[in-house]
């Protein structure tokens, strides 16, 4: 678990602006520091390439980490088992990003939230805030409950 009582967006940005992750690599790197998922450091590379829009522009890199987390907490061995709960709550991350800002795509929310300075900063932090959310909402459901 988060022994240092920091908050995911704080760990997230550690990861961002300090470790110069990119986008998904920050997301999946502090849900697992928060939530002690135990992921080894050499896992975490599978995230590499989603980062900038999986590295084309498309499904924006913070939210594709972000679904990362949520099928390493809700599911116990693969997607299609049992009643399925991954669905319903991978389209309520989606579906409350695009509602908070407007789009998933990597592209769309560059050029309304990145600047030179801080990059996709901004997406990172809000893609962990609504992470933290939704696992809350689902939290009756995750497999380590």
């Amino acid at each position: 678990m988060n022994e240092e009582n920091k908050t995911m967006v704080e760990i997230a940005e550690y990861y961002y602006r300090e470790k110069d992750y990119n986008c998904a690599e920050s997301v999946i790197c502090a849900a697992n520091d928060f939530y002690g998922m135990g992921i080894d450091p050499t896992t975490l590379k599978l995230s590499a390439a989603f980062g900038g829009g999986m590295t084309t522009g498309n499904v924006c890199g913070a939210v594709s980490g972000a679904m990362m987390a949520l099928g390493y907490l809700f599911v116990e061995e693969r997607a299609h088992e049992g009643e399925q709960h991954i669905k319903v709550i991978g389209a309520t991350m989606m579906e409350q990003f695009e509602k908070s800002h407007s789009s998933t795509n990597c592209l769309v929310l560059k050029d309304l939230y990145a600047d030179e300075q801080d990059g996709c900063i901004a997406v990172v932090q809000k893609a962990v805030t609504l992470l933290e959310s939704v696992v809350t909402e689902y939290s009756h459901l995750r497999i380590d409950a």
